[in-house]
């Protein structure tokens, strides 16, 4: 029928095959437009009836409780210098970051250790090592049934149900790690990576069935640093009884109901109380009594989407009613060396720091137990300590460094600055507000930048290319450093009081 209606076209005079084609080409795109819109409309539609329906049929779904904390519930005590329940009870006769911290309250808390088999080892055995000497029940959770020293690293993705496989390419990755005589240095650290994201909510699921009966749960990585006497002292001023989550905000999902939620960033470290762990790890439907799957199935197809699982993480808790109370700056996201120092952080403990190296965290273990054996009294490791542990009152120049990365910049009013290093640096020693400062230099231009922070920074290697190099010298006026120094000097800790809950 189709050809012979062709045929009829093409007997009409002054119609031809090219004509034709060209008018039947017309009709193709304009179909396949109007196809095209109805395709985006019903996928429309299909969103947003799903969406109507899960509002509706909450009930169906893993619970959301309604929670918020009030001041009272939180049970801040201010600015403090100690806590008289932690300090004293036993003497600070050893050398080791938390001799202050009684062992009858260790069993209170439970710290869980995440780690990679493919990550280098001296840094995973470095951490442990530094850990181990405050509290010895540490769980450490990896990809890979291991051992590590004395510990045992258990693999908490083949607790997931087998179906897990068949939905994620990445566990490729988790075969090849785990075939028999498999060297995990073999694997690039990119690939063994990937599985990280499937090792957060069976870790809190193992952690839970380990010890139910612990206070507080504490979690970290093997490049985060921990104050464990900070630690101590800050949890000892909050309830374990109500659902708390703290550590260092970063923005998470949207929940069903347009709400923003937040999460706690993983490499800087976050604690959770036994209540918040209970309710999360509850299968238990509260409306109805229907037993729900495991966590770790009830949030599937978002840890397939996710990039992270400490997002996943944080969308379960705040799905369950546990929002994140963010305490910055104690929970600090950056490393030691891009820390910056203020009047208004000076004072204040550091809990955990990430992207600390092996070096890192040995000599700040040892610093603080030397604080700790100096002033038992007074052993919170402050903001202020670190920067004496970095001696930034001490160093005035240093080759291929850059101390003004990620910092707001001080404008350089005269051109001059910008013609040597030692232009720039008379142009910050001459600048009320100018501690620190970088000249940078290429065949192309030189650079003046001048900052009202102080940190340590960065290593800069020289940037080669066909036309030179581009180097980076970086100085710090050390007598206004040591001036500020000297008039920021704490008498109490001053423990920042909880963020909103997020």
């Amino acid at each position: 029928m189709a050809s012979g209606l062709v045929q009829i076209y093409l007997s009409i005079p002054g119609r031809n095959t090219m004509h034709f084609t060209r008018l039947l080409s017309r009709w193709i795109v304009t179909f396949s437009f109007l196809v095209l819109l109805f395709i985006i409309m019903i996928v429309a539609l299909c969103q947003q009836k799903s969406r109507e329906w899960i509002l509706d049929h909450e009930s169906e779904l893993p619970p959301r409780i309604p929670f918020m904390l009030d001041s009272a519930d939180r049970q801040y005590l201010g600015h403090m210098d100690r806590n008289p329940s932690l300090i004293e009870e036993i003497p600070c006769a050893e050398n080791v970051p938390c001799c202050n911290i009684p062992t009858s309250r260790i069993p209170e808390f439970q710290v869980v250790f995440k780690m990679g088999a493919s990550e280098p080892i001296d840094r995973v055995y470095s951490n442990l090592n530094h850990t181990s000497k405050c509290i010895p029940n540490v769980l450490v959770v990896s990809d890979k049934e291991q051992k590590i020293g004395r510990f045992h690293a258990h693999d908490v993705i083949d607790n997931l149900p087998s179906w897990y496989r068949k939905h994620n390419k990445e566990f490729k990755d988790y075969d090849n790690l785990n075939k028999p005589d498999t060297d995990a240095s073999s694997i690039s650290y990119a690939n063994g990576h990937r599985l990280d994201k499937f090792k957060f909510l069976p870790m809190i699921e193992y952690a839970y069935e380990k010890n139910p009966n612990a206070k507080w749960f504490i979690f970290l990585e093997a490049d985060t640093f921990i104050s464990w006497n900070n630690v101590f002292q800050l949890l000892d001023q909050y309830n374990h009884s109500l659902p708390l989550y703290f550590g260092s905000p970063a923005p998470g999902r949207i929940l069903p109901d347009g709400k923003k939620t937040w999460f706690a960033h993983g490499g800087t470290g976050y604690v959770l109380s036994s209540a918040a762990m209970e309710l999360l790890v509850s299968r238990t439907d509260s409306l109805n009594g229907q037993y729900l799957p495991r966590l770790s199935e009830q949030f599937e197809t978002l840890i397939k989407e996710d990039c992270c699982g400490d997002s996943v993480l944080g969308y379960a808790l705040a799905w369950k009613g546990i929002p994140l109370t963010g305490l910055t700056p104690m929970f600090n996201p950056h490393s030691l060396h891009m820390l910056s120092f203020s009047t208004e952080s000076w004072c204040i403990p550091i809990i955990s720091i990430h992207k600390a190296q092996g070096q890192d965290i040995s000599g700040l273990s040892d610093f603080a137990a030397a604080k700790n054996k100096s002033f038992p009294k007074n052993s919170s490791l402050l903001y202020g300590d670190l920067f004496e542990y970095l001696q930034l009152s001490h160093i005035d120049v240093l080759d291929n460094w850059d101390n003004t990365a990620l910092v707001p910049l001080l404008e350089v009013e005269s051109n001059l600055a910008h013609e040597s290093f030692a232009a720039c640096a008379e142009t910050c020693y001459n600048h009320t507000d100018c501690f620190q400062f970088t000249y940078k230099s290429s065949w192309r231009s030189k650079q003046c930048l001048l900052t009202s922070d102080i940190k340590r920074g960065q290593r800069k290697v020289p940037e080669l290319n066909r036309r030179g190099r581009n180097t980076y010298v970086s100085g710090w006026d050390i007598g206004k450093i040591q001036k500020f120094a000297d008039a920021n000097r704490c008498v109490d800790a001053e423990w920042a009081l909880p963020g909103i809950n997020h």
